[in-house]
C-alpha cells in the first residue's frame, strides 16, 4: 500500500510538472511537447531537444567561469525565476544540474534553460483546489542548495528560497 501511494504522489507530481511547465512554455523553460501515458498508467512528459549541457557539466569540464560569464549565468536563472515567480510557482531545487546552457539553433546563441519543475510548489494549482503533495515535514530538494526554511518545511517555501538557493 505504501508503494502504490508512493508511486501515485510521484505520477501526481510529474503531472504537476507539466502543468507549471506548460505555464511557463519556452523562453527559460524547457517547452512541453505532450503528455502521455503508459499502457501500465504512469505518466511521461515529451520535452523539446536541447543541445548543450547542464551548468555542474560545465563547470566539472572547464573548473571555473570567467566573471562575465558568472554573471550572465546569474542574471539569467534570476529571470527565469521572476517569471516561475509570476505565475506562483516557486522550483525548490535551484542548484547547477537544473541550469542547462542551451543552443538556440535559429541563432546559435546560448539561451538558458531552468529544468525540473518536478518538485516546485505550485500556488495556482492549490488555489483551484489542488492538494499539496508536500508533507509537513518533508524537505524537498538538494540540501546543499537548499534555504534553512526549506530544510525544516518545504510546503511554507516562498520566492525568496529560490533567491537564497540561487545566491549559493
Amino acid at each position: 500500500h505504501a508503494h502504490r501511494q508512493s508511486d501515485n504522489i510521484a505520477n501526481a507530481r510529474l503531472l504537476a510538472e507539466a502543468r507549471a511547465a506548460t505555464t511557463l512554455n519556452g523562453g527559460h523553460f524547457a517547452e512541453i511537447l505532450a503528455v502521455r501515458t503508459f499502457a501500465s498508467g504512469v505518466p511521461y512528459l515529451v520535452l523539446e531537444y536541447l543541445e548543450g549541457e547542464p551548468l555542474d557539466e560545465l563547470l566539472a569540464r572547464r573548473g571555473h567561469l570567467s566573471v562575465d560569464e558568472a554573471m550572465w549565468l546569474f542574471v539569467e536563472t534570476a529571470r527565469a525565476l521572476e517569471a516561475a515567480h509570476r505565475h506562483g510557482i516557486v522550483h525548490r531545487d535551484i542548484k547547477p544540474s537544473n541550469i542547462f546552457l542551451s543552443i538556440d539553433p535559429a541563432t546559435g546563441a546560448t539561451v538558458l534553460k531552468l529544468l525540473d519543475l518536478g518538485i516546485a510548489k505550485l500556488d495556482p494549482l492549490r488555489a483551484l483546489g489542488g492538494v499539496s503533495l508536500t508533507g509537513a515535514t518533508e524537505a524537498l530538494g538538494t540540501p546543499r542548495y537548499m534555504s534553512p526554511e526549506q530544510l525544516t518545511d518545504s510546503r511554507s517555501v516562498e520566492a525568496s528560497s529560490d533567491v537564497w538557493s540561487l545566491g549559493v
